[in-house]
Protein backbone atom coordinates (compact mmCIF):
# COMPACT_ATOMS: atom_id res chain seq x y z
CA UNK A 1 0.00 0.00 0.00
CA UNK A 2 3.19 2.36 0.67
CA UNK A 3 4.67 1.82 -2.38
CA UNK A 4 1.19 2.15 -4.38
CA UNK A 5 0.78 5.71 -2.95
CA UNK A 6 4.21 6.58 -3.80
CA UNK A 7 4.11 5.68 -7.32
CA UNK A 8 0.66 8.03 -7.60
CA UNK A 9 2.71 10.83 -5.86
CA UNK A 10 5.46 10.70 -8.38
CA UNK A 11 2.86 10.32 -11.44
CA UNK A 12 1.23 13.53 -10.17
CA UNK A 13 4.88 15.04 -9.54
CA UNK A 14 5.93 13.88 -13.38
CA UNK A 15 2.42 15.69 -15.04
CA UNK A 16 3.24 18.83 -12.92
CA UNK A 17 6.80 19.00 -14.17
CA UNK A 18 5.46 17.89 -17.86
CA UNK A 19 1.99 20.20 -18.08
CA UNK A 20 2.14 23.30 -16.15
CA UNK A 21 4.80 24.78 -17.95
CA UNK A 22 3.44 23.90 -21.26
CA UNK A 23 0.43 25.64 -20.21
CA UNK A 24 2.41 29.10 -19.29
CA UNK A 25 4.20 28.67 -22.55
CA UNK A 26 0.77 28.78 -24.14
CA UNK A 27 -0.47 31.32 -22.44
CA UNK A 28 2.65 33.89 -23.03
CA UNK A 29 2.38 33.23 -26.51
CA UNK A 30 -1.40 33.33 -27.22
CA UNK A 31 -2.37 36.45 -29.10
CA UNK A 32 -4.25 38.43 -26.73
CA UNK A 33 -1.00 38.24 -24.09
CA UNK A 34 1.53 39.00 -26.60
CA UNK A 35 -0.05 41.81 -27.23
CA UNK A 36 -0.76 43.21 -24.00
CA UNK A 37 3.26 42.49 -23.17
CA UNK A 38 4.37 44.16 -26.47
CA UNK A 39 1.85 47.45 -25.84
CA UNK A 40 3.35 47.93 -22.45
CA UNK A 41 6.81 47.79 -23.95
CA UNK A 42 6.11 49.65 -26.63
CA UNK A 43 4.85 52.48 -24.53
CA UNK A 44 7.80 52.58 -22.29
CA UNK A 45 10.11 52.91 -25.15
CA UNK A 46 8.30 55.77 -26.49
CA UNK A 47 8.54 57.49 -22.87
CA UNK A 48 12.74 56.80 -22.92
CA UNK A 49 13.26 57.13 -26.38
CA UNK A 50 11.05 59.84 -27.54
CA UNK A 51 9.95 60.39 -31.26
CA UNK A 52 12.45 63.29 -32.84
CA UNK A 53 10.59 65.26 -35.63
CA UNK A 54 12.22 66.31 -38.97
CA UNK A 55 13.87 70.09 -37.95
CA UNK A 56 11.38 71.68 -40.42
CA UNK A 57 8.82 74.77 -39.82
CA UNK A 58 5.85 76.44 -41.25
CA UNK A 59 5.73 79.75 -42.15
CA UNK A 60 2.46 81.43 -40.72
CA UNK A 61 0.52 84.56 -41.91
CA UNK A 62 2.31 87.04 -39.93
CA UNK A 63 6.06 85.79 -40.48
CA UNK A 64 6.52 83.60 -37.66
CA UNK A 65 6.94 80.00 -37.56
CA UNK A 66 5.62 76.73 -36.21
CA UNK A 67 7.69 73.10 -36.11
CA UNK A 68 6.19 69.38 -35.64
CA UNK A 69 5.72 68.31 -32.49
CA UNK A 70 4.44 65.32 -30.38
CA UNK A 71 4.39 61.80 -31.27
CA UNK A 72 3.05 61.80 -34.89
CA UNK A 73 5.08 65.09 -35.49
CA UNK A 74 2.23 67.02 -36.11
CA UNK A 75 2.01 70.99 -36.61
CA UNK A 76 0.36 73.05 -34.23
CA UNK A 77 -2.30 75.86 -34.86
CA UNK A 78 -0.30 79.48 -35.79
CA UNK A 79 -0.82 82.39 -33.96
CA UNK A 80 -3.62 84.86 -34.90
CA UNK A 81 -2.39 86.98 -37.23
CA UNK A 82 -0.89 90.58 -36.30
CA UNK A 83 0.52 91.37 -39.44
CA UNK A 84 1.27 95.17 -40.41
CA UNK A 85 -2.31 96.05 -42.54
CA UNK A 86 -5.01 93.22 -40.73
CA UNK A 87 -5.56 96.14 -37.63
CA UNK A 88 -7.72 98.98 -39.96
CA UNK A 89 -9.76 100.74 -37.09
CA UNK A 90 -13.31 102.25 -38.10
CA UNK A 91 -12.05 104.72 -40.58
CA UNK A 92 -9.88 102.56 -42.07
CA UNK A 93 -6.63 103.58 -40.81
CA UNK A 94 -3.82 101.19 -40.45
CA UNK A 95 -2.43 101.82 -36.49
CA UNK A 96 0.33 99.01 -36.70
CA UNK A 97 2.16 101.32 -40.00
CA UNK A 98 1.84 104.57 -37.75
CA UNK A 99 -1.43 106.01 -39.52
CA UNK A 100 -3.89 107.40 -37.41
CA UNK A 101 -7.41 109.27 -38.35
CA UNK A 102 -7.06 113.29 -38.67
CA UNK A 103 -10.55 114.63 -38.69
CA UNK A 104 -9.82 118.07 -39.48
CA UNK A 105 -8.01 116.78 -42.71
CA UNK A 106 -10.45 113.85 -43.16
CA UNK A 107 -7.91 111.32 -43.74
CA UNK A 108 -5.55 108.78 -42.35
CA UNK A 109 -1.71 109.73 -42.13
CA UNK A 110 1.41 109.41 -40.23
CA UNK A 111 2.07 112.37 -37.36
CA UNK A 112 5.49 112.45 -38.23
CA UNK A 113 5.14 112.60 -41.68
CA UNK A 114 2.24 115.48 -41.56
CA UNK A 115 0.41 118.02 -39.23
CA UNK A 116 -3.44 116.78 -38.33
CA UNK A 117 -2.90 120.72 -38.56
CA UNK A 118 -5.08 123.24 -40.55
CA UNK A 119 -5.08 127.08 -41.28
CA UNK A 120 -8.49 128.85 -41.29
CA UNK A 121 -8.28 132.16 -41.71
CA UNK A 122 -6.66 133.78 -38.32
CA UNK A 123 -7.09 130.22 -37.14
CA UNK A 124 -4.44 127.50 -36.80
CA UNK A 125 -6.40 124.02 -35.64
CA UNK A 126 -4.61 120.70 -34.61
CA UNK A 127 -6.20 117.43 -32.69
CA UNK A 128 -4.66 114.84 -31.56
CA UNK A 129 -6.67 111.46 -30.46
CA UNK A 130 -7.35 113.34 -27.15
CA UNK A 131 -7.54 117.32 -27.69
CA UNK A 132 -8.13 119.84 -30.36
CA UNK A 133 -6.30 122.59 -30.25
CA UNK A 134 -7.67 126.10 -31.84
CA UNK A 135 -5.00 129.30 -31.82
CA UNK A 136 -5.88 132.45 -33.07
CA UNK A 137 -3.26 135.35 -33.46
CA UNK A 138 -3.45 138.96 -34.61
CA UNK A 139 -0.62 141.63 -34.64
CA UNK A 140 1.69 139.52 -32.07
CA UNK A 141 -0.89 138.63 -29.63
CA UNK A 142 -2.39 134.80 -29.43
CA UNK A 143 -5.62 133.46 -27.83
CA UNK A 144 -5.34 129.59 -27.27
CA UNK A 145 -8.02 127.17 -26.41
CA UNK A 146 -7.23 123.60 -25.81
CA UNK A 147 -10.92 121.49 -25.82
CA UNK A 148 -10.74 117.49 -24.03
CA UNK A 149 -12.38 115.06 -26.72
CA UNK A 150 -14.86 112.92 -24.88
CA UNK A 151 -13.54 110.07 -26.74
CA UNK A 152 -10.95 109.65 -30.20
CA UNK A 153 -13.88 110.04 -32.92
CA UNK A 154 -15.73 112.88 -31.41
CA UNK A 155 -15.77 116.30 -34.18
CA UNK A 156 -14.74 119.42 -32.80
CA UNK A 157 -15.33 122.15 -35.40
CA UNK A 158 -12.06 124.64 -36.43
CA UNK A 159 -13.70 127.29 -34.51
CA UNK A 160 -12.33 129.40 -31.45
CA UNK A 161 -15.36 129.58 -28.78
CA UNK A 162 -14.21 129.02 -25.15
CA UNK A 163 -16.31 126.69 -22.89
CA UNK A 164 -16.75 125.91 -19.27
CA UNK A 165 -14.00 123.28 -19.07
CA UNK A 166 -11.68 124.60 -22.29
CA UNK A 167 -8.63 125.22 -21.34
CA UNK A 168 -7.70 128.79 -22.60
CA UNK A 169 -4.86 131.01 -22.72
CA UNK A 170 -5.36 134.65 -23.26
CA UNK A 171 -3.65 137.63 -24.67
CA UNK A 172 -0.51 135.94 -25.17
CA UNK A 173 2.14 138.62 -26.41
CA UNK A 174 4.37 137.66 -28.94
CA UNK A 175 3.80 134.04 -27.85
CA UNK A 176 2.36 131.10 -30.88
CA UNK A 177 0.94 127.63 -30.79
CA UNK A 178 3.80 125.25 -32.09
CA UNK A 179 2.42 121.48 -31.83
CA UNK A 180 -0.03 119.51 -30.02
CA UNK A 181 1.78 116.35 -28.77
CA UNK A 182 -0.59 113.24 -27.27
CA UNK A 183 -0.39 115.11 -23.93
CA UNK A 184 1.38 118.47 -24.08
CA UNK A 185 1.44 122.17 -25.77
CA UNK A 186 4.18 123.30 -27.53
CA UNK A 187 4.17 127.35 -28.14
CA UNK A 188 6.96 129.24 -29.65
CA UNK A 189 8.07 132.45 -27.60
CA UNK A 190 9.86 135.52 -29.02
CA UNK A 191 10.46 138.12 -30.91
CA UNK A 192 13.93 137.99 -32.76
CA UNK A 193 15.19 135.17 -34.80
CA UNK A 194 16.30 131.69 -34.05
CA UNK A 195 16.96 131.11 -31.24
CA UNK A 196 13.19 130.91 -29.98
CA UNK A 197 11.54 130.21 -26.50
CA UNK A 198 10.18 126.93 -26.09
CA UNK A 199 7.47 126.72 -24.14
CA UNK A 200 5.45 123.84 -22.62
CA UNK A 201 2.13 122.92 -20.94
CA UNK A 202 0.96 119.79 -19.85
CA UNK A 203 -2.75 119.05 -20.44
CA UNK A 204 -4.02 117.20 -17.93
CA UNK A 205 -3.38 119.67 -15.20
CA UNK A 206 -2.87 122.72 -17.60
CA UNK A 207 0.31 124.06 -15.69
CA UNK A 208 3.61 125.27 -17.37
CA UNK A 209 6.48 122.91 -16.97
CA UNK A 210 9.26 123.35 -19.03
CA UNK A 211 10.96 126.57 -21.00
CA UNK A 212 14.25 126.21 -22.71
CA UNK A 213 15.35 127.83 -26.64
CA UNK A 214 15.24 125.63 -29.43
CA UNK A 215 15.88 126.37 -33.16
CA UNK A 216 13.77 124.76 -36.19
CA UNK A 217 13.41 121.73 -37.26
CA UNK A 218 11.48 120.77 -34.47
CA UNK A 219 9.80 117.47 -34.73
CA UNK A 220 7.61 115.68 -32.49
CA UNK A 221 7.05 111.64 -31.83
CA UNK A 222 4.35 110.97 -28.94
CA UNK A 223 5.53 112.93 -26.30
CA UNK A 224 8.90 113.44 -27.73
CA UNK A 225 10.44 116.41 -29.35
CA UNK A 226 13.12 116.72 -31.38
CA UNK A 227 15.26 120.30 -32.05
CA UNK A 228 18.32 121.86 -31.55
CA UNK A 229 19.31 123.47 -28.59
CA UNK A 230 21.97 125.92 -28.03
CA UNK A 231 24.99 124.79 -25.94
CA UNK A 232 27.77 126.88 -23.82
CA UNK A 233 30.04 126.08 -25.96
CA UNK A 234 32.26 128.49 -27.75
CA UNK A 235 32.26 129.19 -31.64
CA UNK A 236 35.68 129.18 -33.08
CA UNK A 237 37.20 128.83 -36.64
CA UNK A 238 37.35 124.91 -35.83
CA UNK A 239 34.08 124.31 -34.78
CA UNK A 240 32.35 127.39 -36.50
CA UNK A 241 33.75 127.92 -40.28
CA UNK A 242 31.79 130.90 -41.15
CA UNK A 243 32.29 132.60 -37.88
CA UNK A 244 34.97 135.48 -39.37
CA UNK A 245 31.98 136.08 -42.80
CA UNK A 246 28.98 136.30 -39.93
CA UNK A 247 31.15 138.13 -37.31
CA UNK A 248 31.85 140.89 -40.55
CA UNK A 249 28.72 141.13 -41.21
CA UNK A 250 27.36 142.00 -37.33
CA UNK A 251 25.98 138.77 -36.83
CA UNK A 252 27.12 136.36 -33.76
CA UNK A 253 27.54 132.94 -33.53
CA UNK A 254 26.56 129.92 -31.17
CA UNK A 255 26.93 126.29 -31.00
CA UNK A 256 23.38 123.97 -30.99
CA UNK A 257 23.29 120.64 -29.58
CA UNK A 258 20.52 118.48 -31.29
CA UNK A 259 18.48 117.17 -28.41
CA UNK A 260 15.37 115.17 -28.10
CA UNK A 261 13.15 116.07 -24.54
CA UNK A 262 10.76 113.20 -23.37
CA UNK A 263 8.00 115.42 -22.07
CA UNK A 264 6.36 112.50 -19.72
CA UNK A 265 9.67 112.77 -17.17
CA UNK A 266 11.69 116.07 -18.74
CA UNK A 267 14.29 114.10 -19.62
CA UNK A 268 16.46 116.20 -21.71
CA UNK A 269 18.77 113.94 -23.87
CA UNK A 270 21.97 115.33 -26.07
CA UNK A 271 22.05 113.27 -29.32
CA UNK A 272 25.85 114.03 -29.82
CA UNK A 273 25.47 116.08 -33.16
CA UNK A 274 26.70 119.98 -33.22
CA UNK A 275 25.94 122.65 -35.23
CA UNK A 276 26.90 126.60 -35.43
CA UNK A 277 24.54 128.59 -36.00
CA UNK A 278 24.17 133.04 -36.70
CA UNK A 279 22.37 134.87 -34.29
CA UNK A 280 21.53 138.36 -34.01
Amino acid sequence: MKQQSTKYLLLILLIAVLVIPSVALASWWNPFSWGLWNSIFHFQRQIQNPVACPMIAKLCPDGSSVSPKGPKCEFPACPASNMVGNDKDSHGCIGSAGYSWCELKQKCLRVWEEKCEIEQGDLTCSENSKYIAIAKSDNGVSNIIVKNKTDDSEQISCVYSAEKNDFELKSLKATYFLALTDNFLILDSGTAPEPRGLIVYKLSNQKKVFEDRYARPITTSGDTITYWSPTSIKPTKANCPQLNEWSAGGLGAVIEAHVTLDLTNLSKKDLREYRCNPTQ
